[in-house]
């Protein structure tokens, strides 16, 4: 069989693209939606991968095994200059950290659970993704995929919002030396002796274990957890979110749209003592925060870590 990866239209914040499989005769057989990263010179995490002509093939080990297509050369190795690029379900275009996921019909999504609240941002999201990959797993095992465009990776600049910009693209910053992260895996992760998986395995990880990065080569992540350092596939390594909490005496602490006493305020009433933020950087002494589904600025005496 032989699929074609259309990509309709190279976006700021993503890709979206047609999937389309043939036959040995060339009769359709399956068609879907599709949602990547955007084009970023093929860097790690934070683009899509080049076009061209690659297979996938049914992944039965690790993280997504018998859930996902492994994206390979056709030789068999991996995508030049990139590591498990796979195939898969996810809704969001930061579920892809340069994989591939399929659905069909696209909508700018709100999610609210328990453990999470996602609110329309203007970018298009992908639907029934799950049920598309099941579907695409009972098809076949092994398919060759072209992968093309109209626009030969002239990136279309959606009209966005300057704050929103700011916050997909602190999404989308890939890993760093120093970073406190956390192993997010769906089953366990394998610690190396050296960035490749001909390497012997040292340990396996549990997911959420916290650890360290020490160093980063070619898609993989040299990190230190409890006693024990190692390499793995920096696709599984999320960086700590950086949160902090606000500290005042009496009264709130007001959120301000730049770092000034004369700027806006962008939430009434204020942040409450013990309020949760998420920390995007610091600028003199005022604090990036995100809170409340806003980005702004607070003054750095009064947010604890």
């Amino acid at each position: 069989m032989k699929a074609l990866l259309f990509r309709n239209q190279y976006q700021f914040a993503e890709t979206l693209g047609k999937l389309t499989i043939t036959d040995d005769s060339g009769i359709e057989v399956f068609s879907c939606d599709t949602l990547e990263l955007p084009w970023k010179e093929n860097k790690n995490r934070i683009s899509c991968i080049p076009e061209g002509t690659y297979k996938a093939v049914f992944r039965d080990f690790g993280a997504y095994a018998n859930r996902a297509f492994h994206i390979q050369q056709q030789n068999g190795n991996e995508v030049d200059g990139r590591t498990g690029i796979l195939i898969h379900s996810g809704n969001f275009f930061t579920d892809t950290r340069g994989c591939i996921l399929v659905g069909k019909g696209y909508a700018d999504i709100e999610l609210k659970t328990k453990r999470k609240h996602i609110k329309k941002d203007g970018i298009l999201d992908i639907l029934r993704s799950r049920k598309t990959m099941d579907e695409l797993l009972n098809l076949c095992s092994e398919f060759e995929i072209e992968i093309t465009s109209a626009h030969k990776k002239e990136i279309e600049i959606l009209p966005i919002e300057e704050d929103l910009m700011l916050e997909i693209e602190e999404i989308l910053l890939p890993l760093k030396v120093g970073d406190q992260a956390f192993v997010s895996v769906k089953s366990k992760l394998n610690l190396r002796k050296g960035p490749s998986t001909k390497e012997s395995i040292i340990k396996t990880l549990e997911d959420k274990e916290e650890v360290t990065v020490k160093g980063l080569s070619n898609e993989w992540a040299e990190i230190q957890t409890i006693g024990l350092s190692g390499w793995v596939s920096d696709k599984y390594i999320n960086r700590e979110d950086n949160f902090g909490v606000v500290k005042v005496n009496s009264g709130h602490l007001n959120i301000r749209r730049n770092s000034n006493l004369s700027s806006e305020k962008l939430i009434n009433g204020g942040l409450n003592n013990g309020e949760k933020v998420e920390i995007i950087e610091k600028k003199e002494d005022w604090l990036k925060v995100n809170c409340r589904y806003e980005i702004g600025y607070v003054y750095q005496d009064y947010l604890k870590k």
